[in-house]
């Protein structure tokens, strides 16, 4: 089937083909989703959980889903109207007469429209902006989240939740409004399409390569131009240990500086959280980075040798291989457990961690409050573990798999085999290492989630090591280069 124009929402996707009829899929528990049969339309909009159209022939809006402040069914009756535009609150719309009008919620005055005289407009979460006759943006509503006023002329624009980008008569695209991930940082070159959702906005540049920014697309498959010995990935970042001097990298978001790495030192081991980052110095002290909220960056005074860094809490092996972890008093992780460790692996968006003792058992600690078993001892002696949002995965000693937790993605789907070297659980995929006739190195296979192609990994090169992230995965192969896939700024 050929399609002339795609809108999508928050979980579903509209899309009008060649003859305007109207195709839409994805969650519809609003009838977001709802079949519109053979009507026709010449523009559509989707918006968090619903969707309008103005039809062919009488130019009328028809809306179909939420009903949320009446934003479905208080539409304008009349048939003359020309632009649609869904916002997560409310919608707005634009007559033959240019006279814009706008409804639903009302929260900072969204339905106090500046008048007549527009071509296009665009609705976020609070705000909207929309563009006059003469090319110039006119916005309205929440100032703090983009209805801050550019002086400048522009073709088209886009909303995000709380950002506005536009495209200027040069093809160049500026941002404006909230900035809390990178969403404002738009990369160089010229376009000839733009769509924000969210904290993202991707553009399509005038050579065909999509570009993207924000929330997640944050760089965290760029990696910079250096061998590493260590790496890792949290939710929207990764770092390394550089091979040549010991020094840390850090790329992908930075929204806390959590890719704000230390620039002097050297360091044997790291670990990436969610907004902040640890790790080991070679004299055994641990350093921290990112957000300082909850305390989790206060660098432990103990001498440590490994380090863990999960959603709001930090943890180390002391010198004794004793467990001694730090963040804000009532966080789950500071009730460590019993007896002397190797390996801890803290979960980088929730509130639990494991470890391995060194009599080889395991040991899960902190919350699991959706009851996914996480913190049930597992039976058998252990090599390594690692924990993802909901699932843990680990290698025992035969070299066999072990996953459990939740499985809505097939996350935990257990492999076969005994011949398994490193193991990374991701927000929901997951990926190890199979030896390929050597102990030290071997290929990767992963499975569970792969949206943005953060399960399948690369072909034609062995690895030594992997981690996985929300929406990325990386590893060191065995030339010391670190290779990502998944989310990126641009392919």
């Amino acid at each position: 089937t050929d399609f002339n124009e795609i809108t999508a929402g928050q979980d579903h996707v509209c899309a009008r083909r060649t003859d305007n009829t109207v195709e839409c899929w994805g969650d519809n528990d609003d009838g977001e989703s709802a079949d519109q049969g053979s009507a026709t339309y010449e523009m559509i909009a989707a918006g968090y959980n619903l969707t309008c159209g103005i039809k062919t022939m009488s130019k009328e809006i028809e809306c179909w889903g939420s009903n949320t402040d009446n934003a479905r069914d208080n539409h304008p009756t009349a048939e003359n109207h020309k632009y649609i535009s869904v916002g997560e609150k409310a919608v707005c719309a634009i007559d033959n007469d240019d006279k814009l009008i706008c409804w639903g919620n009302n929260t900072n005055n969204l339905q106090t429209e500046p008048g007549d005289d527009f071509t296009s407009v665009a609705v976020g979460s609070g705000h909207a902006c929309a563009i006059k006759t003469n090319n110039t943006v006119e916005c309205w509503g929440d100032d703090n989240g983009g209805a801050t006023t550019p002086n400048d002329q522009f073709q088209s624009l886009t909303a995000g939740a709380d950002h506005t980008c536009g495209r200027k008569a040069d093809n160049t695209v500026v941002c404006w409004g909230q900035d809390t991930d990178e969403n404002l940082s738009v990369p160089q070159g010229t376009t000839k399409a733009i769509a924000s959702h969210g904290t993202a906005t991707c553009a399509l540049s005038t050579t065909g390569l999509r570009r993207c920014w924000g929330h997640p697309y944050t760089g965290q498959t760029q990696v910079p131009d250096e061998s590493f010995k260590y790496v890792d990935v949290g939710t929207h970042n990764s770092c390394g240990i550089v091979k040549s001097n010991s020094s840390l990298k850090c790329w992908g978001s930075n929204s806390d500086g959590q890719s704000n790495a230390p620039q002097s030192g050297t360091y044997s081991q790291l670990a990436v959280g969610d907004i902040h980052a640890c790790a080991v110095k070679t004299d055994n002290t641990a350093s921290c980075w990112g957000s300082t909220a909850n305390n989790r960056t206060i660098s432990s005074s103990v001498q440590s040798h490994y380090v863990s860094a999960g959603l709001d809490f930090s943890c180390a092996l002391n010198e004794t291989s004793a467990i001694n972890c730090w963040s804000d008093p009532g966080v789950p992780q500071r009730s460590t457990p019993w007896g002397l460790f190797t390996h801890i692996a803290s979960a980088r968006a929730a509130q639990y961690s494991c470890g391995i003792r060194t009599n080889e058992d395991m040991a899960c600690w902190g919350a699991d409050p959706d009851s996914y078993g996480l913190l049930t001892a597992r039976s058998g002696d252990y090599r390594t573990v690692d924990v993802g949002n909901q699932h843990a995965c680990a290698i025992k000693k035969d070299r066999s798999l072990d996953c459990w937790g939740r499985n809505t993605e097939g996350q935990i789907t257990q492999q076969s085999g005994t011949d398994f070297l490193a193991v990374a659980a991701g927000h929901t995929h997951s990926c190890a290492i199979k030896a390929n006739g050597n102990n030290d190195y071997g290929s990767i296979i992963c499975w569970g989630d792969n949206a943005y192609g953060k399960a399948s990994p690369p072909s034609g090169s062995t690895f030594t090591a992997v981690a996985a992230g929300r929406f990325h995965t990386c590893a060191l192969n065995t030339d010391d280069d670190v290779i990502c896939w998944g989310v990126t700024d641009r392919d």
